[in-house]
């Protein structure tokens, strides 16, 4: 294998480990868990977004095991990727690169989209093309489509990039002692949780919930190797604490609901951005946890070409959420789908159809950034010295 440089996997960069007599290459076990992690987030996205309503139509449990999944899923795969940033980066040289790495492929995944909707303007002008290019609308649609890292169009992107321009700081809170950076953890989680207690807008931002979670994940590698120890490869109670926690949300989700204090809650101070998921946050906290303790399998040819499928895969799982997260691509996506695929008729269906369209979609999507990264990104990163 060759040797991969931090800036070719700068989003969320992990170990590298030496293989070879010399030669480098990721960390199959941490790949996997960016995998999972993105598996989360789009299973999360069909279920929000997929018009069969499964989150405001059927019956109180039904919509409470919808909105719980929404909730659970989408959160702890964003919680992967700020702890693993935290764990992998805690102890490097902070390098501008990373970041610049980011910006630049993002901005070639949004870029030709709103391309494309200006050819569109011309061959076929519906009613929604001719409104994003509008003269009142037009200063947006540019905006956000050719500076999408810093305006919020992809909030998780914006985040992960003020989360990595403030790491240094971050690092040097972590180094400083185990106490400090634990109390300002703690100080952090803390203040997360008043926008449910307060009536007025809360101050809380998704870059304060990115930079507590990097946090984390810099303090369990600096000073977590006890509770490392402690889930040493206990996967099957894993499980256990998975189930257990995803039926807590949909118990509270469902009492939310039946009592009627659920829009309170999901007011926009009080959901994701306003509040950091403790419960979603404690589950991917114990997945790393484990996922650390593990040991390394032994090298051989049939773990290469394994880790060698894994890295493939894990290289293009920003793809994945660039392209279907991206708002214009978003809308009608999941329209199409929704044409395309019938409702189902009970639980069980729904079960079956999300699984298999969470599955179909990031093979899909993964074989496209894979192709795109290849052709587009990756040359023009090489050429800006991103990338070796």
């Amino acid at each position: 294998m060759t040797r991969v440089d931090d800036a070719s996997h700068s989003f969320v960069s992990c170990e590298k480990i030496a293989v070879n007599g010399g030669q480098f290459t990721r960390d199959p076990r941490f790949e996997v868990m960016r995998i999972v992690a993105m598996l989360l987030i789009v299973s999360c996205h069909v279920v929000a977004n997929i018009p069969w309503n499964l989150e405001d139509d059927g019956d109180t449990v039904s919509r409470a095991f919808a909105i719980a999944w929404d909730q659970y899923a989408g959160q702890i795969g964003v919680c992967i990727f700020f702890l693993l940033s935290g764990y992998f980066l805690v102890n490097k040289t902070f390098r501008a690169s990373r970041i610049l790495s980011v910006v630049v492929q993002t901005f070639l995944y949004s870029a030709p989209v709103i391309a494309l909707q200006a050819v569109l303007l011309a061959i076929h002008p519906s009613d929604g093309i001719s409104a994003m290019f509008s003269k009142g609308q037009l200063f947006h649609t540019l905006y956000s489509s050719l500076l999408p890292v810093f305006n919020g169009t992809y909030w998780f992107i914006t985040a992960y990039v003020l989360m990595m321009l403030a790491s240094p700081y971050l690092n040097r809170i972590l180094h400083d002692s185990e106490r400090s950076s634990r109390n300002c953890i703690v100080l952090l989680l803390a203040v997360s949780m008043m926008p449910v207690l307060s009536l007025s807008p809360s101050v809380w931002t998704t870059w304060t919930y990115a930079i507590t979670v990097y946090l984390i994940g810099g303090w369990m590698r600096l000073y977590g190797v006890d509770l490392r120890v402690r889930f040493n490869c206990r996967w099957q109670m894993s499980v256990i604490y998975v189930v257990a926690a995803y039926a807590m949300l949909s118990a509270f989700v469902y009492a939310s609901l039946r009592f009627g204090f659920w829009d309170w809650l999901r007011s926009d101070e009080r959901r994701t951005f306003g509040v950091i998921p403790l419960l979603e946050l404690a589950i991917a906290a114990m997945l790393l946890m484990m996922t650390a303790s593990l040991r390394q399998s032994v090298r051989n040819v049939k773990s290469e070409k394994r880790g060698h499928v894994i890295m493939t895969i894990s290289s293009s799982v920003f793809g994945v959420y660039l392209i279907h997260e991206n708002p214009y691509v978003r809308a009608n996506l999941w329209r199409a789908l929704g044409a395309l695929i019938p409702a189902p008729g009970n639980t069980a269906g729904v079960i079956v159809e999300t699984v298999a369209i969470t599955a179909g979609l990031f093979v899909m999507l993964s074989a496209a950034a894979f192709m795109y990264d290849a052709i587009v990104v990756h040359p023009i990163q090489r050429l800006l010295k991103l990338r070796s």
